[in-house]
């Protein structure tokens, strides 16, 4: 779930994107520089949404910007939240959104997102979470909804941080065998996967994952559920902030460099075909 902490982070981005210190900010607001500090450390507790609101409008922030904060902190009347009794639930909620949907796009920083995992990489993820029955129920869903990526009238578009390449979850084999499957779906026609370079840097309001399902439905995964609105003010802030990340992306021939400078990092040697 969003922490007080990412709220204030974002605030904090936001203001020194303003060149303000936080007393300058703390005298345009009304507030005191100390209270300013707690605010942004995550220290006050639950900030206040009127505080909130009059510091975004301080700061002049989009709506996009105040979209994406009413996710973080919670605080939207259309936003509703969903927590799940065991994880084999959540997955087959997934399943049954995703064979709803003809168009997803996906931003996922976590980790590898599930649609592209392989079998290995998702039971070295899962087996510390699941008993040895449910795990197995578990890739069985995944191969289901991985079928999905095949299908000619669907499209899928994933994008996701460079550092998701690094993220260790198994040994070198079996990272260095799903990288390799990133690469190979890159040229599968109903798939796009983007990957943003480390370089590029992230704002703390790009550091959520969600999932955009056709023009209708929004979802950004908490801890224990779903964070999710089919508001379409929401969504349409949500396409855009997927465009701006979609442009920071790097796509084909890039993409595969940065997936063999991965694969390199593992150990592994990379085979020219």
């Amino acid at each position: 779930m969003a922490t007080d902490f990412q709220v204030g982070l974002a605030i904090r981005t936001l203001r020194q994107e303003h060149q303000l210190t936080g007393e300058q900010l703390g005298r345009m607001v009304g507030m005191s520089q100390a209270k300013i500090s707690r605010i942004e450390t995550g220290a006050i507790g639950a900030a206040r949404s009127t505080d909130i609101e009059a510091i975004l409008n301080i700061l002049n922030a989009s709506q996009t910007i105040r979209q994406q904060f009413a996710l973080i902190s919670e605080r939207g009347d259309s936003v509703q939240i969903h927590r799940f009794a065991t994880l084999q639930f959540r997955f087959e909620q997934t399943y049954r959104r995703e064979q709803e949907s003809k168009s997803i796009r996906m931003y996922v920083v976590g980790g590898i997102p599930a649609l592209l995992q392989t079998l290995a990489y998702r039971r070295e993820l899962l087996q510390q979470l699941l008993a040895a029955k449910d795990l197995a129920r578990a890739l069985k869903t995944i191969t289901r909804r991985q079928d999905l990526l095949f299908e000619p009238s669907r499209r899928f578009h994933f994008i996701m941080p460079e550092t998701v390449l690094y993220t260790r979850i198994a040994h070198k084999a079996v990272q260095y065998a799903q990288l390799d499957r990133i690469g190979r779906l890159l040229d599968l026609h109903t798939v796009a996967i983007g990957i943003v370079p480390m370089e590029t840097g992230l704002s703390p309001l790009d550091n959520c994952t969600f999932g955009l399902y056709d023009d209708r439905f929004l979802m950004r995964a908490i801890t224990d559920g779903e964070i999710y609105t089919e508001d379409p003010t929401i969504i349409a802030a949500h396409h855009r902030l997927f465009s701006e990340l979609e442009r920071k992306a790097d796509y084909g021939h890039a993409a595969q460099t940065l997936i063999e400078k991965a694969q390199r990092y593992f150990g592994q040697t990379v085979v020219q075909p």
